[in-house]
């Protein structure tokens, strides 16, 4: 299941997410709702994936000011040199600004972090019964088979 570079993008933005919201979601089912998604990569299938996962967002366009006052984390949109990209802010704190793009994690001067943002973010509403629905049985089932092959292998 190979992603293009804009694709992967997107991706880890919504992965990366949903990971520091606390929202449980394996990487397969993940994926397949993205693929299965006819705006994917682009910012319109962010609400209806997040709400897959019953996780409401909200995208919207806010000033400098705001984005100090919100609950983190926060989907926002950047744009430099390299080009336009999806990322997850973790911290604001002391003037200084820690995001992930992709697997990377970034932490740079607030000040240099505005000359990339213009101010699209997505809020992110948890709520009581996040992620992805048997989530744990899934995780359960897989080590019961990791636990049995391992067991039958060594019996052999």
């Amino acid at each position: 299941m190979g992603f293009s570079s804009s694709e992967e993008n997107a991706y880890f933005a919504i992965k990366n997410a949903l990971k520091f919201s606390k929202v449980k979601v394996s990487n397969k089912t993940l994926k397949e709702v993205l693929i299965n998604h006819p705006d994917f990569p682009t910012l319109a299938c962010f609400k209806d994936v997040f709400n897959t996962f019953n996780v409401e967002i909200l995208p919207t366009k806010i000033n400098i000011n705001t984005i100090t006052k919100l609950d983190l984390p926060l989907l926002a949109h950047i744009e430099d040199f390299d080009g336009a990209y999806f990322i997850v802010i973790t911290k604001i704190s002391g003037g200084i600004v820690t995001y992930y793009i992709n697997k990377e994690c970034v932490t740079e001067l607030f000040y240099d972090f505005l000359k990339k943002w213009h101010g699209i973010i997505c809020i992110i509403f948890i709520n009581d019964e996040l992620g992805e629905a048997g989530y744990y049985k899934k995780i359960f089932q897989t080590a019961i088979n990791l636990k049995n092959k391992f067991v039958f292998k060594k019996l052999i």
